[in-house]
């Protein structure tokens, strides 16, 4: 009984991992390059510490209220602690201004 409780298990994190879903982990110290960006963004290459999700997507803290986010289906190259995305996402968060 014990065995084949390990055994779903085992397949269930597997079938997890085939639908996309990741194992968090954290690259500190690392260039995120993104190709599809214009000449003049400040946002095509960016250092710091850049977190994968269990959902697939890469983020980028730029500041204290926006951040890159990418899909790791975009991502067209990691070497070296240097990930290579196709596109990213520039994400804000709303800023309350009170009297």
């Amino acid at each position: 009984m014990k065995k084949l409780i390990m055994g779903i298990w085992l397949l269930l994190f597997v079938a997890a991992l085939e639908l996309g879903l990741s194992i968090p982990s954290t690259y500190s110290n690392a260039t995120v390059i993104i190709e599809d960006c214009k000449n003049d963004s400040v946002f095509c290459k960016n250092t710091g510490v850049l977190e994968l999700s269990f959902t697939g997507t890469y983020r980028m803290q730029l500041d204290h209220q926006i951040h890159l986010e990418m899909d790791k289906n975009d991502l067209v190259n990691n070497d070296a602690n240097i990930f290579n995305f196709k596109s990213a996402f520039i994400r804000s968060t709303p800023v309350i201004i009170q009297k």
